[in-house]
C-alpha cells in the first residue's frame, strides 16, 4: 500500500485508489474524485494519512444475450460482497443477476 502523498506522484487518468477502509477514489481529468459522491478530494490531515492500493483494470465483459426465460432465485452476501458485487456491475453497467451469470458462464 502507498500513502497519499505516493498514490499522486504515480497516478494518471482512469487509475482507480482504493484506501484501507474500502473507500474509492477515481483519477479524472479535471482531477482526483471520490467514487460514491463525484465530488472532489481535498486533501486534509485525514486524506493525507491515508493508504492506498491501486485497483486493476477493468476486464472487458461480454454477455451472450440467452433465449432462456429466467427465473427468480434469492442468494445470501455478506454486507461487503453486496457493495461490492454492486460496485462491479455498476463499473460494467450491468444487473448483478447479469454479472453472476456471467461468473457462472465462465466457471
Amino acid at each position: 500500500m502507498r500513502n497519499t502523498q505516493q498514490m499522486l506522484a504515480i497516478t494518471e487518468v482512469g487509475e482507480k485508489w482504493i484506501n484501507e477502509k474500502g473507500v474509492i477514489v477515481e483519477h479524472k481529468s479535471e482531477g482526483i474524485k471520490w467514487e460514491l459522491t463525484d465530488s472532489f478530494v481535498e486533501i486534509g490531515v485525514e486524506v493525507w494519512n491515508m493508504r492506498w492500493l491501486k485497483l486493476p483494470k477493468n476486464p472487458e465483459i461480454n454477455i451472450p444475450q440467452g433465449k432462456e426465460k429466467k427465473e427468480q432465485m434469492s442468494l445470501m452476501f455478506t454486507p461487503s460482497h453486496k457493495e461490492k458485487a454492486r460496485r462491479i456491475a455498476k463499473s460494467h453497467n450491468i444487473s448483478v443477476s447479469e454479472l453472476f451469470a456471467y461468473w457462472l458462464d465462465q466457471h
